[in-house]
This record gives C-alpha cells, structure tokens and sequence, in this order.
C-alpha cells in the first residue's frame, strides 16, 4: 500500500496524528456566565449553537474552537463538526491533531 503514496509522503495510524478525550459529567452547573465555569456543549447545544447551560471547568474534558467534536453513541451517532470552545457532555469526544514530529511520520505496521 505504501508504494501508492505520493513521494516523500509515508503511512501512519490516525493515532499519531490525532488524539481523542471523552466528555465527562461536571460536577455543578450554572445557567448563567460565572467565573470557572465555560459552556456545556450538550447535544442541542452542538446542533443549535445555543448554548444553555455552564459547567465546572475542573474535572471536565474542555474542548477549543480548533477541534472537531463527534458523538460517540446514542441516536445521533457519527454526528461530527466543530464549535467554539467548552465543556463536552458525555456523549462527545473531542479530536484535536498531535504536533507532528518526523518521529510520528514514520511509516506504522498495518
């Protein structure tokens, strides 16, 4: 398969290049703007853009505007796409890309 890359390009596996963090359940909750608390990303938060509730940014898996959420279970599986930055509700995870090192280029056993 490698022999059908470009040249100078090399085959890895995706979990060199990118990492992935499960949401998590944060401990409390606000439905206003507070200090140390960010937006929840929920489902409806995810598809709307409104955002209705703030969580605890300890404990939590915070996510940046640079990285693509998907949903891992549930009904609206595979949904995939990005959003400015916060808490994520558990059925997210966060993908953000590694820094790529000519160490993590090279090629990975299939």
């Amino acid at each position: 398969m490698s022999e059908d890359l470009p040249a100078g390009w090399e085959l890895t596996t995706l979990g060199t290049v990118v990492e992935s963090q499960k949401g998590k359940v944060p401990k409390k909750f606000t439905e206003c703007p507070q200090d140390g608390f960010v937006p929840y990303i929920d489902i409806e938060a995810f598809e709307t853009g409104r955002i209705k509730r703030y969580a605890t940014d300890s404990g939590t898996t915070i996510a940046t505007e640079n990285d693509v959420f998907v949903v891992w279970d549930g009904a609206r599986f595979g949904l995939a796409g990005k959003f400015p930055g916060g808490a994520l509700f558990v059925p997210l995870i966060d993908i953000s890309t590694r820094p790529v090192t000519r160490e993590s280029q090279r090629m990975q056993p299939t």
